[in-house]
């Protein structure tokens, strides 16, 4: 079970280019095609044209509120905190940003007198008393890695261009 979750995440981390300058060095993707196997490298490209039209298809929603597409990995279109960070992360290897911080506005537009903010937007499986995790914070970053520009409501923040780090 562990090598069904751990493999998908180290393919998307290492074998596919963060930005097409970037492309990782050849003695990683040997190493990693060592440790996934040759069958399942193989079959990695399709595959990942496969997650991709899906992605395109059915995790891309309007949601009340939202300045842009709302992305999920979820047909149903439930937002969960952490998942949004994963699923822009996966995007940023293919050079996607555009929905690095639609989904965590409208988390922020939901926040609570007290702070508080569920980690979920949703119907299907709502967490009304389950606080959002630091998610935030890494998906700020990783917007400002690939934009070098945050905005967050009406603050516009031009950060150092630290995309090549």
């Amino acid at each position: 079970m562990t090598r069904d979750i751990v493999v998908p995440i180290l393919l998307m981390l290492l074998a596919v280019p963060a930005q097409p300058q970037q492309a990782a060095s050849a003695a990683a993707t040997r190493n990693l095609e060592t440790l996934v196997g040759k069958d399942d490298w193989a079959r990695l490209p399709v595959r990942l044209q496969e997650l991709n039209s899906d992605l395109r298809s059915h995790g891309l929603h309007d949601f009340p509120g939202a300045t842009g597409k709302m992305l999920t990995g979820y047909k149903y279109g439930e937002y969960y905190d952490w998942d949004i960070y994963f699923e822009n992360l996966y995007l940023s290897y293919y050079g996607v940003s555009d929905y690095d911080l639609t989904n965590l506005k409208v988390f922020l537009d939901r926040q609570q007198p007290d702070g508080f903010i569920s980690r979920t937007i949703g119907i299907t499986y709502p967490k009304p008393t389950q606080m959002f995790k630091p998610f935030m914070a890494q998906l700020v970053v990783l917007s400002a890695k690939q934009t070098a520009i945050v905005t967050i409501g009406s603050v516009e923040t031009t950060t150092p261009d630290c995309r090549s780090t």
